[in-house]
């Protein structure tokens, strides 16, 4: 994926690593809970950190559809899925060293 050059691209490189750390946070912390019986408050600050994180990923995932190379019609959907899997996590990290 191609991402922005500059501040735009540190800046959403930055926001996909944090919301990507949540979203593997949230999702193991409900799965704790789970498992364990948990539930309750503790359940709901999982559950929370991964509904914001993929709302973040979904927003980064719009704004770069048209960045993918060999633009296709699922733009979108390609962006999200990388995202989601963190199949651009090296990329992100990258620009954030740069």
């Amino acid at each position: 994926m191609n991402w922005p050059e500059g501040n735009k691209g540190r800046t959403l490189a930055g926001t996909y690593l944090i919301a990507f750390v949540a979203m593997v946070i949230g999702l193991v912390w409900t799965l704790y809970n789970q498992a364990t019986g948990g539930g309750g408050a503790q359940l709901a600050v999982g559950i929370a950190l991964f509904v914001v994180a993929q709302v973040v990923i979904t927003a980064i995932a719009f704004g770069l559809r048209n960045a993918l190379p060999g633009k296709t019609d699922l733009g979108y959907q390609q962006a999200w899925h990388r995202l989601t899997l963190g199949r651009e996590l090296a990329t992100a990290a990258r620009l954030l060293r740069a």
